[in-house]
């Protein structure tokens, strides 16, 4: 993600650099973004790969889909385990 600027965001989308700012807040909040999108998709895939399935098989089905995607998006799988976990209240575990 070092590689990655805002204003070079903007250039690719055509549009001028403050205005994404409009949109997000930061490059911070951008890659929070991405990360939870790229979340919801690694979780449809694993629920995805158990379904229908139970003990061991679906315990190896879960692992594999987790490798599988990690592989597949190297770059979102980093940036999922770069995300501010406990900066966030969206990310703080269930109050019992």
């Amino acid at each position: 993600m070092a590689a990655f600027s805002m204003r070079a965001l903007a250039e690719r989308l055509g549009v001028k650099t403050a205005s994404l700012y409009a949109h997000i807040e930061s490059m911070d909040a951008l890659f929070t973004e991405i990360g939870l999108s790229a979340l919801n998709d690694q979780k449809a895939a694993q629920l995805a790969a158990v379904e229908g399935k139970d003990g061991d098989a679906a315990v190896f089905a879960l692992a594999e889909s987790y490798r599988a995607f990690a592989k597949t998006h190297a770059a979102l799988y980093q940036l999922i385990m770069q995300m501010p976990m406990g900066r966030d209240g969206r990310f703080a575990p269930p109050q019992p």
